[in-house]
Parts: C-alpha cells; structure tokens; sequence
C-alpha cells in the first residue's frame, strides 16, 4: 500500500536517514502504549523485575537485586547472535527490550544509592 503523509520540516530531516525503516518505526510506534504487556510478554527479565517489584522492595532490595542466570545467559546469547547479524525481529525486540530495562535499573539504583548515602 502506497501513503502520502505530510509531517513538520523538522521531524522530516530526522526522518530522512531512517527512509528504508519507515513501516517499522510507524508500527513500533503504534504499538508503544502496549511496551510493557509486550516486554513482559516476551522478556523474561522484564517478567522477573515485574516479580521483584511486586514483592515492595526496599532501597537496599533494589541496589542488591541481580538479574537470574538464566537471564544473565540470555542476554549473552542475544548479544553474540547480534555479533553475528543472525538475531530474528523478534529477538531483536527482546534485547532491545533488556537494554531498555538495564538503562531503566541502572538509573534507578543509582538513585537508591543516594538515597541510602543521604539517609545514614
């Protein structure tokens, strides 16, 4: 199917470089306000820090908490089949998915961190 849109000049030049992932940006787009169902869904650490969470962890919880082996061992599997440029989309979504959780728990044990510093 062929479509015509018009978009401001300025979403047009960071657009411009992407041309070829259009239909997958739109569709990632489009399906964002569902991230978390499909991360939980389809990452197993997702799932496990969704677990932790519900559990009301403490600050200390949260800057002692390490991700299971099995995930651990995922994500290195993922990353080498990325090395390889033999990850399937779906596979890609999943270690991009636990990127975007490890950026997220970094930042937030960093908080917990000064938060436990600024409390003793």
């Amino acid at each position: 199917m062929r479509m015509t849109i018009e978009v401001p000049d300025e979403l047009a030049r960071q657009l411009e470089p992407e041309r070829d992932r259009l239909a997958e940006i739109i569709r990632l787009g489009l399906n964002e306000h569902a991230w978390l169902e499909h991360e939980v869904e389809n990452c197993a650490l997702a799932e496990e820090m969704v677990s932790f969470f519900a559990r009301n962890p403490s600050a200390a919880d949260i800057v002692a908490f390490r991700p299971s082996g099995a995930s651990v061992a995922r994500g290195r599997a993922l990353l080498a089949k990325n090395r390889d440029n033999s990850l399937t989309l779906e596979e890609g979504h999943e270690l991009e998915s636990m990127a975007r959780l490890n950026r997220f728990f970094m930042e937030l044990k960093a908080r917990m961190r000064r938060q436990l510093a600024s409390a003793s």
